[in-house]
């Protein structure tokens, strides 16, 4: 998928809620080994996380996203395309994840 865009959003500064978040369009991240391409199905913020974007406690973006598998990289022998994933993340339409801090997603999730 490499050279093809996904949108995104970035925070353009940390603190100061919405204002800080920009919605832009950016490169889909290439693979590296022990990596995995995640189609992002879904994403959750909660207050705790705002909190954090608004300044008042130290930046560690703790949101939670589920997706699915689109692609593995090289050595990835633990998942395949079609998986169903949960990972801590951002807000985005794709995301890599190191195969170490990913955990597959029971079929009733």
């Amino acid at each position: 998928m490499a050279g093809k865009l996904m949108k995104a959003v970035c925070y353009d500064s940390y603190g100061g809620g919405s204002a800080g978040c920009l919605h832009v369009e950016i490169p889909i991240p290439v693979l590296a080994i022990d990596e995995i391409l995640l189609k992002i199905e879904a994403a959750s913020i909660n207050p705790f996380d705002w909190t954090i974007q608004k300044g008042k406690i130290p930046k560690s973006f703790l949101l939670y996203q589920r997706g699915e598998v689109v692609e593995v990289g090289p050595g990835v022998n633990k998942f395949k395309p079609g998986d169903k994933i949960g990972i801590g993340g951002g807000f985005a339409e794709y995301a890599v994840a190191k195969v170490s801090s990913t955990v597959l997603r029971p079929p009733e999730v």
